[in-house]
């Protein structure tokens, strides 16, 4: 990717999601310049997006997932974004009855 991004004449396909925070998300923004191994590369190759491409169960999927499964003591969504994972988390407890949240960074449970 350091080697590509500068030239105008290649083309980054980002496939899927790309989270905040990555270097996907910068491309994905339109950053001029990232940081990849501690040096700045500029950005002249063109950038394009395949959003139809995704390994990654959507919410409806996950939900009859889950509903195969016995009801746990405590379900922790912690991938994803915040607001998506509680959502999902939310969408849980509606759904299915179970207890589910989203744990705080840093926050230890006892199992």
């Amino acid at each position: 990717l350091a080697r590509l991004l500068p030239d105008s004449k290649n083309t980054v396909l980002l496939v899927g999601y790309q989270a905040q925070g990555t270097r996907g998300r910068q491309l994905e923004d339109g950053d001029k310049r990232i940081r990849i191994f501690g040096e700045d590369i500029s950005v002249r190759a063109q950038i394009a997006k395949a959003d139809t491409f995704s390994v990654h169960a959507d919410g409806d999927e996950l939900i009859n997932w889950l509903k195969t499964a016995k009801q746990p003591g405590q379900v922790f969504v912690v991938h994803g974004e915040i607001e998506s994972a509680e959502i999902f988390a939310k969408r849980i407890k509606s759904d299915l009855g179970w207890n589910a949240i989203v744990p705080e960074p840093e926050q230890t449970f006892e199992v």
